[in-house]
């Protein structure tokens, strides 16, 4: 469903989750690839939001392109979007999740966006590490 051949890059970029400060939520087991589809997926799609002035991407693509090939349905296209208050809720959510699947209170939450490359010899090379966002 999920599965599809991931082509070789020079870097790669993805999200770490800390938790409490010092805690790097990390699930190592094949078992729990849905709890990590649960955290990657809305924090990509909320930190895109949220980096594009709080727009949700699919609002202008289902206002601009979608209604209009789909008249009858226009008054319901406001249902198929986040809108602000869904967004607001969000970091809420996280911390409630992230506290869920870890066992433990959870205060402040730091997502930092990092950039790594695999060297020839199979290491690995972090190129950088940027705090995308702190939740509290």
């Amino acid at each position: 469903m999920y599965s599809g051949k991931y082509l070789p890059q020079e870097n790669y970029t993805f999200y770490e989750i800390r938790y409490n400060r010092d805690r790097v939520l990390n699930s190592n087991h094949t078992w729990n690839a849905f709890e990590k589809m649960m955290l990657t997926e809305p924090l990509g799609h909320y930190i895109y939001v949220v980096n594009n002035g709080g727009v949700d991407p699919w609002q202008n693509y289902l206002e601009s392109y979608w209604a209009v090939r789909h008249p009858a349905v226009r008054g319901l296209v406001h249902k198929l979007y986040n809108g602000p208050g869904q967004y607001a809720a969000y970091p809420g959510w996280l911390r409630k999740y992230v506290s869920r699947v870890e066992g433990v209170p959870v205060e402040e939450i730091i997502i930092l966006k990092k950039q790594v490359k695999f060297e020839k010899n199979g290491e690995l090379t972090e190129l950088r590490s940027d705090t995308a966002m702190v939740i509290k």
